[in-house]
């Protein structure tokens, strides 16, 4: 097959690629999106935008009318058109947030100790059988009545008196309970996390004075006897040591996206090391299960035009069994989209479908702009769609080895050079970007950021790919198969723990908190807006490669400097 750039000129061949590159990104969802978000930021910052809801709803009525009547006169502006739909979705999604987020009800609310009925929405434990969560108010005292109906967060202690009982809290439950009841300050960046999701007050309560009124639901039973199949094949290994050890509880951990199986220690280090994102169940897992499911039904010579029919009800079960986490969410949108446009013989396109999940996962829920779990999956994709592929193709394009090698002169040897070379190339500029991306977040969320996890981020990438996969096979083979694959995956897991802990004795995390949430929205509008301008313009320039790392460095350095002038 002939080169398509054969006999163009060197300059005419970049201006082609990077105008490919511009018209993978360039997707109309875009201008649907970007208000969404600033709308709901908006609307969560500044709670005095409640008062007026109506006259915004008004005013994005007007602006909309007026939109269409300069669009019937043949109004040329562009610029003036898209920024009034800018300013009308707007102001007609500020009034869509503040009905999903609920006013506190009480703000001068004092400590006190109260009997409620709840209903639990999501839960997790620690290894002292201590579970936290959120939970919907189903009854409340007299007095504080208002509270039926909101959402609050709870957190049981005592737990480790009940370790050997099958006395669990479980989603979907409704408990009747005795606690103290707090409001939720703003002044750590927990409670302001947990305020931005509208759980204005927290409920501290003894497992003891805890009585479950009605068992979890027939869905939830469902997916978690399925969680529990799933664990037991992960479980079978050729070794007794190794079944209830801590590196097979990380290896079920990185399945299933559960990091309650992981202990204090090994939340410390993974999250040191920025490599906590392997045990999140995203991009990586959905893949793996989906190629997993066209392997069968191809090898079943199933009608590929039939083949999403089945395979994305078995995704979503497997995304269940997970209990359904944002990223994995995400991604099984994002897959479920581009089978879609296959089938309907459309060209699939991710940044198009990582849009339009994200659209909805905000008209869903708009607390999610809040969320860091939302923020960090879809701020690390949209890197990688967005930074990281223009990056390799062009680095492959222009600096491949043997890249005058014609392909019948290509020895074994240079094939294998060149294999490698994509591999690492892809691995490092998806490292690279994704971790640009998710330093401001996670600084803000989480208080620590690990930028040099983008050297050693390929590695743990590479070994959790086989983990992952290795586990995926157990699950679907007999049981004498499923001892194999769990034992690579044994081993593949513990290279990772040995790996992380050495890593932050060499590469040290940066401890430091990003005060402002408006700071984080920024930094990531401009790190998406430099790379969008640079390839609308076909230039990759200082706004292309230098831009990203540099603002990220201001920022760093900007807020190091703010808190050394404080602390002085």
């Amino acid at each position: 097959m002939n080169n398509p750039t054969e006999g163009i000129s060197s300059d005419d061949s970049k201006d082609l690629l990077l105008a490919r590159s511009f018209a993978y990104i360039n997707a109309p969802l875009l201008i649907l999106l970007l208000p969404q978000v600033f709308a709901f930021y908006l609307a969560g910052t500044f709670d005095i935008l409640r008062n007026f809801s109506e006259h915004l709803a008004f005013l994005s009525l007007a602006l909309f009318l007026l939109l269409i009547q300069l669009k019937s006169c043949s109004f040329k502006n562009k610029i003036l058109l898209r920024l009034i739909f800018f300013a009308a979705s707007s102001a007609a999604f500020i009034p869509i947030f503040h009905l999903y987020k609920q006013q506190n009800p009480y703000p001068e609310f004092i400590d006190e100790e109260v009997v409620c009925k709840l209903k639990i929405l999501s839960v997790n434990a620690n290894s002292e059988n201590d579970s936290f969560g959120s939970a919907e108010v189903l009854d409340a005292p007299e007095r504080l009545r208002n509270l039926i109906g909101h959402k609050l967060w709870f957190n049981t202690h005592g737990g480790s008196k009940f370790k050997n009982s099958s006395f669990h809290i479980l989603p979907t439950q409704e408990i009747e309970c005795f606690g103290v009841l707090r409001k939720s300050e703003v002044q750590t960046s927990f409670d302001r996390y947990i305020n931005f999701q509208g759980l204005y007050y927290k409920l501290s309560i003894f497992v003891g004075d805890v009585k479950i009124v009605k068992t979890e639901s027939n869905t939830y039973k469902f997916f978690e006897g399925l969680n529990n199949f799933v664990q037991e094949k992960l479980s079978i290994m050729p070794l007794k040591f190794m079944e209830n050890s801590q590196t097979s509880k990380s290896f079920r951990a990185m399945i299933l996206g559960d990091k309650s199986l992981l202990d204090k220690e090994l939340k410390r280090v993974f999250s040191a090391s920025g490599t906590m994102h392997i045990f999140a169940v995203s991009g990586l897992h959905v893949a793996i299960v989906a190629g997993a499911i066209f392997l069968i039904l191809n090898l079943l010579n199933f009608p590929w035009r039939f083949t999403p029919l089945i395979a994305i009800p078995i995704l979503f079960l497997y995304v269940g069994i997970c209990h359904f986490p944002t990223s994995a969410m995400r991604a099984f949108m994002m897959i479920s989209i581009a089978w879609i446009s296959l089938v309907l013989m459309r060209k699939p396109k991710p940044f198009s479908a990582l849009l339009l999940s994200a659209l909805i996962s905000l008209f869903v829920n708009p607390l999610y702009i809040f969320d860091a779990g939302f923020l960090l999956s879809y701020a690390v994709v949209g890197a990688i769609l967005t930074y990281a592929l223009p990056i390799t193709n062009y680095f492959w394009k222009y600096f491949r080895p043997y890249k005058l090698v014609a392909k019948s002169s290509m020895t074994l040897f240079k094939k294998t050079i060149k294999s490698l070379y994509s591999y690492f190339l892809g691995a490092l500029a998806i490292s690279y970007s994704a971790t640009l991306a998710a330093m401001p977040i996670s600084a803000y969320f989480f208080a620590i950021s690990s930028p040099f996890s983008a050297l050693y981020s390929v590695f743990f990438v590479f070994l959790s790919t086989i983990a992952v996969a290795c586990g995926m096979f157990s699950v679907m083979l007999p049981d004498f198969l499923s001892t194999y694959f769990n034992a690579l995956s044994f081993a593949a897991t513990w290279l990772m723990e040995k790996a992380a802990a050495h890593s932050l004795n060499i590469l040290p995390p940066i401890t430091l908190e990003i005060p402002n949430f408006s700071l984080v929205l920024l930094v990531e509008f401009l790190l998406f807006a430099s790379v969008y301008i640079s390839l609308y313009r076909r230039r990759l320039g200082f706004l292309f490669w230098g831009f990203p790392p540099f603002c990220i460095a201001v920022l760093f350095a900007g807020v190091a400097f703010f808190n050394f002038i404080n602390n002085s």
